[in-house]
């Protein structure tokens, strides 16, 4: 049994001799069944006397985040056949391409006259519009597509009928998956909706202490950027809790501090402090509960928040675009966040 720590692919190739009159069927473990319970079925493709065939199968874990795609191949010729990892690649119904997460393996040789079954692991993305405000890669699609020009034999591209093949999940499978794992009906992201009143703030406050060109602040939909300063927010709300994703970037000439948790959302004339679940910095280091970012440095925090109440979020943060040594001559600043959408479109 491979090791399950070792890599994050599980690849099994297992090579027997076949006549050129028996097919092999595509078997995976009891472990991998469980694993990966929501089977897509092969649209079947037909092929007459072709020397090279494939067969396949595509499964789901139901928590959406990774599909395990077997490939059987059967090469009834005498000549070896190369399975080109490289151009291995499922599309969503929505022609997003996926490739195999890395297997450290490029390419894999089948000699004449034998067979190999293959197995990949694939985490793609479902909607990109979520991923970029959420980190979530959306929910399962219903389709899948694979392309089928992975094979080569003699340096020349086999070309399979069809060119492409297709993956489609039961409709009642699927619903089922639905009602109990889809995450997309039960998010709600955030955009920041000050940005004018916010920059204008960032630019009094910084000609407080020195000159700085108003075109060095730009504030993009939840990414500020003050001259070499770049400070990211994903900001959504899944059920009852809030999720903060904060990264910052330090290309500036000041060394800048930032304490994750005193970034509260204010709910009136209360305060919710969040639960610090990751933190992580690079070029920088850390003092108390304050982080110092260096020149070149990196920061990246995940904060969770227990708000139930609906619409608007302000979150109170420090002047972080202001260099440590001047924190403490300025005051906290409001960022106010609209909700945009209960289930982002795919």
């Amino acid at each position: 049994m491979m090791d399950k720590t070792r890599t994050l692919i599980l690849i099994f190739i297992t090579i027997l001799f076949i006549s050129c009159s028996h097919q092999e069927k595509i078997s995976l473990s009891t472990a991998l069944s469980k694993a990966f319970p929501l089977i897509y079925q092969t649209v079947p493709l037909t092929v007459t006397n072709f020397p090279v065939t494939c067969d396949y199968q595509l499964r789901a874990k139901n928590t959406g985040d990774t599909l395990l795609l077997s490939i059987l191949v059967n090469n009834d010729t005498s000549d070896p056949v190369t399975v080109n990892l490289g151009d291995i690649q499922i599309m969503t119904g929505t022609d997003i391409k996926s490739d195999v997460i890395d297997t450290g393996y490029h390419r894999y040789v089948i000699d004449g006259h034998s067979h190999a079954t293959l197995t990949f692991k694939f985490s793609p993305v479902h909607n990109e519009q979520l991923y970029e405000t959420t980190d979530y890669k959306g929910d399962l699609d219903m389709t899948y597509y694979l392309n089928t020009d992975f094979l080569s034999s003699g340096g020349k591209k086999i070309n399979q009928p069809g060119g492409k093949v297709k993956f489609q999940v039961d409709r009642h499978a699927y619903s089922a998956y639905r009602s109990k794992f889809a995450i997309q009906p039960r998010i709600r992201t955030y955009v920041l909706n000050n940005r004018t009143q916010i920059r204008q703030d960032i630019i009094t406050s910084l000609n407080q202490h020195h000159r700085i060109d108003p075109e060095e602040v730009r504030i993009n939909n939840n990414i500020i950027s003050v001259g070499g300063l770049i400070i990211k927010f994903k900001l959504y709300r899944l059920d009852s809790t809030v999720h903060l994703h904060l990264q910052v970037i330090n290309h500036g000439l000041n060394e800048i501090k930032i304490n994750p948790q005193r970034l509260k959302i204010r709910l009136k004339d209360s305060y919710i402090f969040p639960q610090v679940s990751k933190a992580e910095n690079t070029f920088s280091f850390k003092r108390n509960d304050d982080y110092y970012i260096v020149r070149g440095g990196r920061f990246e925090a995940r904060l969770e928040y227990p708000v139930k109440v609906a619409g608007n979020l302000i979150i109170v943060s420090e002047p972080v675009w202001l260099a440590a040594k001047l924190r403490h001559q300025d005051r906290p600043v409001e960022l106010n966040f609209n909700p945009v959408s209960n289930n982002p479109n795919r």
